[in-house]
C-alpha cells in the first residue's frame, strides 16, 4: 500500500481578509480534496500580528503531525485570476510545483503598490537584495536566491538542515529572505516557477496580476498627482491611499531625526532592539522604564513595523472612518505614524505616551518640524469624538484605569477605535495584559460598546441592560 504524503497548508493571517481572497481558498480547497487523492492535506492558520511568530508556529504544526511539505500562503492572494464559476486548471499549481521535486519553489506575483515588481528576489552583495523586475521573469522554471513568502512550498527536509529560530523579527531581513538566506547557507536550492501566476489582492475590490497591472500603475500616477495639490483635491480624501507614502515619510523623518543616513544603519540600529527585548523580564516592577531604556533602537524599529510595503489593514481603517475633521486622542501613540497624519490634516489632536521614549520624544520634533497645530501632550480633554489605541492597551499593565480615562474622555457617541480585539500574539512579553473578555467586560460597565471588531462606541443609557436582560 502506498502511503500518502501529507502537505500542511500554512497562512499566517490578519484580520480583515478580502471576500474575493475568501471564495478563492475555498474553491481552492473544494478542488484539491476532490482532485488531489493521492495526498493528505493539514490546514494551520495563525495570527500575524508579527508575522515571524505565526510562521514559526506554523512550521512546528507540520513538524508535529510529519508533513512531508509546507505550503505558505498569505491571507490576499487570488489563485483563480481568471475567475472561473466551476473548476479551475488554476489550482493544479500545488500538484506542478511538488512534481518540480525541489527544496523550495515559488509562484509568481506582484507587488500590490510601490513599483509593482514581481516578489522574488536576486542577492546583489552579501547582505543587500533586490526585486527582480518584470523584464526579467521567464515564464517558467528559473533559479533564484528569495521568492515571495506568500506563495512558497518548502520540503519539510529543509527545516533538519537549518537552526531553529527558523524565522526572526523583520529586521534586516523579512521572514521570506530569511528562510530561503538561511536554506541556501545550508545547501538547499530556491526556484521560482513563474509560468505559476497568483493575484495580490490590492484592496478588498481589487486584485494586482498581470492583466491589469498597467492600468494599477497608472492610477497611482493619477494618485500622486492630485496629491500635490492637497487643497485642491482635499488632503483627507485620498489619505487611505497615501499608506505607503505616509509610512516612506515616517522613516525619512525617522533617518534625519537619528541623524542616520544609510538604511544599513537604521537596520543594524533596529538589532538592537532585540537585545533590549531579552531583557524584559528585569523590568517587571518598572515597564515605563523598560520603554524609555529601548532608546533609539525602538524608533529604529518602528520603520519596520511601519514598513513602506507593510500590509496593515487597521491603519487604512483608521484613515478611512476618519476623514471628517474631528477632536481626539491617541493613547500609546509613540512615533504616532498614522495619527500624526491626522493632526497635519486639521484634526485636533492630543498625542499621550511616555515621557522620555525615544518614539514620543521623535513625535515631539517632527511636530514641531511640520509646524503642526497639535491640541498638546499627556492630557486627556472630556467631550472627544474619538480615542485611537493603536497596538497600544496590550502594552498597559493599569488598564482599567486607561479604560476609565477613555470613556471619560469620550463624548456621548465618541468612539474608541482600537485593534486590541482583534490581537492574538500571546506570546510577546511586551503584551502585559491579553484578556479580551474581562476588556469587553469592563469596557460596557462604563459605557463602551463594541460595534465592529475595531469600534466602541460609548453609549452611557446601555449601562446595566445587559444585566436588565
Amino acid at each position: 500500500m502506498t502511503i500518502k504524503k501529507t502537505i500542511m497548508i500554512g497562512i499566517p493571517c490578519f484580520a480583515g481578509v478580502s471576500a474575493e481572497t475568501l471564495e478563492d481558498y475555498m474553491r481552492f480547497a473544494y478542488y484539491i480534496g476532490r482532485r488531489y487523492q493521492e495526498y493528505n492535506f493539514v490546514l494551520a492558520i495563525k495570527s500575524k500580528t508579527e508575522q515571524f511568530r505565526a510562521r514559526n508556529a506554523i512550521v512546528l504544526e507540520a513538524k508535529k503531525i510529519g508533513a512531508d511539505y509546507l505550503f505558505f500562503l498569505d491571507d490576499d492572494h487570488v489563485i483563480d485570476i481568471d475567475g472561473m464559476v466551476g473548476p479551475s486548471t488554476r489550482y493544479e499549481f500545488l500538484r506542478t510545483m511538488i512534481e518540480h521535486d525541489k527544496d523550495i519553489v515559488g509562484g509568481l506575483y506582484w507587488q500590490r503598490g510601490g513599483t509593482f515588481n514581481p516578489v522574488a528576489l536576486t542577492q546583489m552583495n552579501k547582505d543587500r537584495y533586490r526585486l527582480l523586475e518584470a523584464k526579467e521573469i521567464t515564464g517558467k522554471m528559473q533559479e533564484v536566491d528569495v521568492v515571495g513568502g506568500g506563495f512558497m512550498l518548502i520540503n519539510m527536509e529543509v527545516f533538519d538542515k537549518i537552526e531553529e529560530p527558523y524565522f526572526e523579527p523583520e529586521h534586516p531581513y523579512s521572514t521570506d529572505i530569511q528562510i530561503c538566506r538561511k536554506a541556501k547557507q545550508a545547501g538547499c536550492n530556491i526556484w521560482l516557477d513563474s509560468s505559476i501566476e497568483v493575484g495580490h489582492v490590492m484592496s478588498e475590490k481589487q486584485v494586482i496580476h498581470s492583466h491589469n497591472i498597467e492600468h494599477a500603475m497608472s492610477e497611482r500616477h493619477e494618485r500622486l498627482e492630485r496629491q500635490k495639490d492637497p487643497k485642491k483635491f482635499g488632503h483627507l480624501k485620498f489619505m487611505p491611499d497615501r499608506l505607503t507614502e505616509i509610512n516612506n515619510n515616517y522613516r525619512v523623518d525617522v533617518m534625519e531625526y537619528l541623524n542616520i543616513s544609510t538604511e544599513e544603519e537604521l537596520i543594524k540600529l533596529a538589532q538592537e532592539y532585540v537585545d533590549h527585548y531579552n531583557k524584559i523580564d528585569n523590568y517587571k516592577d518598572n515597564l515605563p522604564q523598560y520603554y524609555i531604556d529601548s532608546g533609539k533602537s525602538y524608533l529604529a524599529r518602528s520603520c519596520f513595523v511601519h514598513d513602506v510595503n507593510a500590509n496593515r489593514p487597521f491603519d487604512k481603517f483608521v484613515l478611512e472612518v476618519l476623514k471628517t475633521l474631528g477632536k481626539g486622542i491617541d493613547f500609546g501613540c509613540g512615533g504616532a505614524p498614522v495619527s500624526f497624519e491626522l493632526a497635519r490634516a486639521g484634526h485636533s489632536l492630543w498625542f499621550n505616551d511616555i515621557d522620555g521614549n525615544e518614539c514620543y520624544e521623535f513625535l515631539k520634533w517632527r511636530v514641531k518640524k511640520y509646524k503642526v497645530e497639535t491640541a498638546g501632550f499627556n492630557t486627556y480633554p472630556s467631550n472627544c469624538d474619538y480615542v485611537l489605541c493603536l497596538d497600544s492597551i496590550e502594552h498597559v499593565e493599569e488598564w482599567k484605569r486607561l479604560v476609565n480615562r477613555i470613556a471619560k474622555s469620550l463624548k456621548e457617541d465618541g468612539v474608541l477605535i482600537t485593534n486590541f480585539i482583534t490581537l492574538e500574539d500571546f506570546t510577546n512579553k511586551e503584551h502585559v495584559f491579553m484578556d479580551k473578555p474581562a476588556f469587553l467586560s469592563y469596557c460596557a460597565k462604563k459605557g463602551l460598546w463594541q460595534t465592529s471588531q475595531y469600534v466602541f462606541k460609548k453609549n452611557t443609557t446601555m449601562i446595566g441592560a445587559s444585566k436588565e436582560n
